[in-house]
């Protein structure tokens, strides 16, 4: 278990565990195994822990007309994901938008956040993330990038690190704009007792248990990451109200990771950049796999419940105090359901399926063309993420979107309603009102 890793080497992906087998779900799409596949980064991937490396994709070099910069961090919740990965490709979005875009690895599960109090910090994804953020600003020119003008945003889990970078970094965010897909400070973090009592557990299962704390993280450093990934499944995982979540996740520290997230937000204490946030209108559509395969059972009302307080709320929130202090912001549901891109017959606009959208990857992901009113949403997708990132305060108003203006007003920005490619509004309440 390296506690540095190198970043010298070719890139490989951060060590994981794939998905576990999947029992047939019923009614699956002729699809379905390879989105799911694609999804849970489950490709065949080289692992190792020299894994910190980024991706970067630019049509053209000028230094006399730099672009605005993408910079994008994956989804996986901390427990998965690579940017070696379909629906992170950025060529896309480069060739379109004339934009530089940039995805960066981090390291994953006890690798990105270890329990043990010796070490320098219990989030060492989190910082991961913002290493390759400050390598970003200081060399993006070379590859026609504007320093000044960076984008960062994320997906599930990487739009939660965006909060994080947010509120550890309010003054030097970097960053000049944040978005957030489907993931926003809703998942609670763990209190450094859980943390390291996982990491005690962890070390006694790969023979490091030691009374001397220090002797433990000298031991883990050698232990190979396969034999800890092997041991990591054999741990308990942590229950939530919904579905249990894995062990290892960010740890509060009171440096990156807080206790007291409202009373900060309510007192400004975050960086106030333009901010655009959304989730998918069906998210649990994708989460009710990951379910079946535990045989945990939800009924109708308690996937309604899953998806207002998980993804619904947590968004509105997260606008709500931002437009108290004067920031940005931009609200958006998205609705898009298309055959290729369809998991089974209700699984309707799942969590990551708006992905395929934004980033322009709906054909590559499933293997299957698109049909012309996806190819028409996507385009429109693509150009409202560029233009937020040329203009993150007013672009998006140019493409019909409003801006939020707060409860009861009709400024909720409603995307793929029917598979259309115009952007709709509707009060934020008929989807937030149980938020309150």
């Amino acid at each position: 278990m390296q506690l540095s890793p190198r970043l010298t080497s070719s890139p490989r992906a951060c060590p994981f565990n794939p998905a576990p087998p999947l029992p047939t779900f019923p009614n699956k799409s002729s699809t379905f195994d390879r989105i799911y596949a694609t999804a849970t980064g489950d490709t065949g991937l080289d692992f190792s822990e020299d894994c910190l490396a980024l991706n970067i994709w630019t049509k053209s070099i000028s230094p006399k007309e730099l672009k605005p910069v993408l910079f994008f961090i994956h989804g996986g919740r901390f427990v998965s994901g690579s940017t070696n990965n379909t629906l992170y490709d950025g060529k896309y979005l480069a060739a379109t938008g004339d934009v530089v875009v940039v995805t960066i690895d981090y390291r994953l599960l006890v690798f990105g956040f270890p329990g043990s109090p010796l070490l320098p910090s219990a989030n060492l994804a989190i910082l991961d993330q913002r290493l390759a953020l400050e390598w970003v600003k200081e060399n993006v020119a070379s590859f026609g990038g504007d320093p000044s003008r960076i984008l960062m945003y994320g997906q599930s889990v990487g739009g939660l690190s965006i909060h994080y970078h947010a509120f550890a970094w309010p003054d030097d965010p970097i960053a000049s704009s944040f978005m957030s897909i489907s993931g926003t400070i809703n998942d609670e973090p763990n209190s450094p007792e859980l943390s390291k009592s996982y990491w005690d557990q962890l070390s006694v299962l790969v023979g490091c248990d030691s009374d001397v704390e220090r002797d433990v993280v000298s031991c883990m450093q050698e232990v190979p990451y396969q034999v800890i990934l092997a041991a990591i499944k054999k741990l308990p995982l942590t229950p939530t109200e919904f579905l249990p979540r894995t062990q290892f996740v960010p740890t509060i520290d009171e440096k990156i990771v807080f206790s007291d997230y409202a009373t900060r937000a309510d007192a400004g204490g975050f960086a106030k950049l333009p901010y655009l946030v959304g989730n998918a209108n069906h998210e649990s559509g994708f989460y009710a796999i990951s379910a079946f395969a535990q045989k945990i059972t939800f009924n109708h009302s308690q996937w309604d419940l899953f998806n207002l307080k998980t993804f619904t709320c947590s968004a509105a929130q997260s606008a709500l105090f931002r437009l108290k202090h004067n920031a940005t912001v931009y609200l958006y549901r998205y609705f898009g359901d298309f055959d290729n891109t369809r998991l089974y017959p209700t699984s309707g606009a799942y969590h990551l399926s708006d992905l395929n959208m934004w980033h322009g990857v709906g054909r590559d992901v499933s293997g299957i063309p698109n049909t012309r009113d996806e190819e028409w949403l996507s385009r429109e997708m693509v150009r409202s993420l560029i233009t937020f990132a040329k203009d993150p305060v007013g672009g998006l108003e140019n493409l019909g979107w409003m801006r939020y203006e707060g409860v009861g007003s009709v400024t909720l920005n409603i995307l793929g309603q029917d598979n259309r490619r115009e952007v709709s509004l509707v009060e934020s309440g008929e989807y937030d009102a149980q938020c309150a």
